[in-house]
């Protein structure tokens, strides 16, 4: 009789705690959300509390627009992970309504905790990859999209961002000497190309690009690191030009004095368009120009009409001068 009333106590000692155990209640986990950026896709979340016993995981999902069947991924259905890798589960442009469940090691678990999700709509863009180049008074900004994470529907490839949204919109940061300017560049192809003029040259100016989609609701895109460069100096481009127009002005001053005031204007207009394009900005002998002719009285004459006729402006940046240099 002590032998077995022994016994039971010693079977009550050990099965009362797994049973209290089986119907404790776990809490549900919380936190939940998804890091997610150009369609890379982690689900997290944090314990709902403290738990004395090993804890697992269990991660399902369904696709609301779609049949609503549950999926469980294998990797993530007994996890001891605080986190979920979903990149190549979420692949259409759809809400999901994601779950997480608190398991204990004898199986009992916890409500689901939840959330809803759309990769296309709030997955964060960026940062795109930018090259900058300089010329006289210029910046040349070359922008490609991000790199998708986001298959084909054969899994054979990445999609490209521009194959995902059709058109991009690039929002170009400028700063320089006491300015901060924003420029806002809708592109539909994937290697895009702007200029930006009207700058100042030898001047320091820092580059930064953030990239969104009408249909991409993130608040939070990755803007491209600061860049910066130091624009030319204009010299090797209005030398050409102020010593070229600056003969032929020379003529014109010696001309007939009724005659230069009715036609030096229209004249002078059509010369500036003759010696100031690419091929005599690039090709004319800069290294010809002395410093006394540069000093001479003609070449004052001719600044000082420069500065008096608006016409007279050869510095323009184009496609093609970037292309030369």
């Amino acid at each position: 009789m002590i032998c077995f009333a022994a016994g039971m106590l010693t079977y009550l000692l050990w099965i009362c705690p797994l049973i209290t155990l089986a119907f404790t209640l776990l809490p549900a986990p919380r936190n939940i959300t998804v890091r997610s950026q150009n369609f890379q896709h982690i689900l997290t979340w944090r314990p709902g509390g403290p738990s004395s016993t090993p804890s697992f995981f269990r991660v399902q999902y369904r696709n609301l627009h779609g049949n609503r069947k549950v999926y469980v991924p294998r990797h993530c259905s007994n996890t001891s992970d605080l986190s979920c890798d979903l990149t190549n589960e979420l692949t259409e442009d759809a809400v999901y309504y994601l779950q997480v469940q608190h398991l204990s090691a004898v199986g009992n678990g916890s409500e689901w905790g939840n959330m809803e999700f759309n990769p296309f709509r709030d997955t964060e863009l960026g940062p795109p990859v930018v090259h900058i180049t300089s010329w006289s008074g210029c910046i040349n900004v070359t922008i490609q999209p991000p790199v998708s994470h986001l298959k084909s529907e054969d899994k054979t490839r990445f999609r490209s961002m521009m194959d995902v949204y059709t058109m991009l919109r690039y929002s170009i940061t400028l700063e320089g000497p006491g300015f901060h300017e924003k420029i806002d560049k809708d592109a539909h192809e994937e290697n895009y190309s702007t200029i930006i003029k009207d700058l100042l040259p030898k001047t320091n100016y820092c580059v930064s690009v953030v990239v969104t989609a009408t249909s991409n609701l993130s608040k939070h895109p990755k803007p491209s690191a600061l860049q910066c460069l130091v624009t030319l100096s204009s010299t090797n481009i209005t030398t050409g030009c102020l010593f070229s127009v600056s003969l032929l002005l020379t003529v014109e001053l010696n001309s007939d004095h009724h005659m230069a005031e009715r036609e030096t204007e229209q004249k002078s207009k059509k010369k500036h368009d003759l010696l100031c394009s690419d091929r005599w900005i690039f090709f004319f002998p800069w290294n010809s120009v002395s410093a006394d002719w540069v000093a001479s009285s003609r070449f004052l004459l001719f600044t000082a009409a420069m500065a008096k006729s608006p016409s007279y402006h050869c510095h323009e940046c184009t496609a093609d001068q970037f292309s030369q240099v």
